[in-house]
């Protein structure tokens, strides 16, 4: 899977949100507030990338044991499915 380019992380103080940037309008469902640890995923799927890659990516940061990563990166993937924000593989 890899990020959607018509979507972009945007940081504004110690938030983070991914907002879609090719349309004149979108609403509040489009726009996914997260936090540091998605800001890593989404920087990892600006390339094509597996779910192991995203636990290692995740694990070389955070001291996570592998299901609860697993976890949080099949939440967060979701989110981002949900609104188009990933292109599948």
């Amino acid at each position: 899977m890899k990020a959607n380019s018509d979507f972009i992380l945007r940081e504004i103080g110690k938030f983070y949100f991914i907002v879609p940037m090719k349309r004149q309008e979108f609403s509040k469902c489009e726009i996914i507030h997260t936090n540091e640890t998605g800001a890593i995923l989404w920087q990892r799927l600006q390339k094509e990338s597996t779910e192991k890659e995203l636990l290692h990516a995740i694990q070389s940061v955070y001291d996570i044991d592998d299901l609860t990563a697993l976890s949080d990166i099949h939440a967060f993937l979701n989110q981002l499915q949900q609104i188009g924000a990933i292109c599948p593989s």
